[in-house]
């Protein structure tokens, strides 16, 4: 049940600050074009030291391949989220818009981030799929939840002894409450292009 309660939590609510911890990931686990993001995003120099979750305090945990919901403003994403800050979070054009991780890091200034892939909607359904070619720069603000995700793969999933497997079936449902984590924010998978 913490999953579940811990998935949910009002934007309004007070949070701690996220940060990298642990579950140290080699660069060949990291997609090549996640890695690309980042090389460009900062000098060479930068050695991005790429790790497996998140945290942020007793409840906040996040782990690759877990789904985040974030309250972002209505432009067309590039190569990062548009995370919506101060007097924008209160405007009528935010909305929340949720995400798959794929890795964590801390950025050359130390603030926490993560790579993330949008969602894309599924015609005529209410499920989404991960958009597998486009990678995005996410920071960990702490308007960051994580957001529940339901494998929607008509039963061709199979329990395995570490928990369960999921198929190749690239088809899920995001949960999100009727106010959607904020009183008046409309609610959408994924940036739109």
């Amino acid at each position: 049940m913490a999953p579940l309660r811990t998935s949910k939590p009002l934007w309004s609510q007070p949070s701690g600050d996220w940060r990298c911890s642990g579950g140290r990931m080699f660069c060949s686990q990291v997609p090549i074009a996640a890695r690309a993001l980042i090389e460009a995003r900062w000098h060479l120099s930068f050695v991005a030291k790429w790790k497996g979750r998140a945290t942020r305090g007793e409840d906040g945990r996040l782990v690759v391949v877990d789904c985040v919901g974030v309250l972002v403003v209505p432009v067309a994403a590039r190569s990062e989220v548009c995370v919506a800050r101060r007097e924008k979070v209160r405007g009528p054009l935010c909305r929340t818009a949720y995400f798959r991780t794929v890795a964590f890091l801390d950025n050359p200034s130390g603030l926490p981030a993560a790579v993330v892939r949008p969602f894309i909607p599924i015609p005529d359904s209410k499920n989404v799929r991960v958009d597998s070619e486009r990678f995005l720069y996410l920071p960990l603000v702490p308007g960051v939840r994580r957001a529940l995700l339901l494998s929607c793969c008509c039963c061709s999933c199979c329990l395995q002894p570490s928990g369960s497997g999921h198929s190749q079936v690239n088809r899920w449902r995001v949960l999100v409450g009727q106010t959607d984590f904020r009183h008046g924010a409309s609610s959408t998978v994924g940036l739109e292009q």
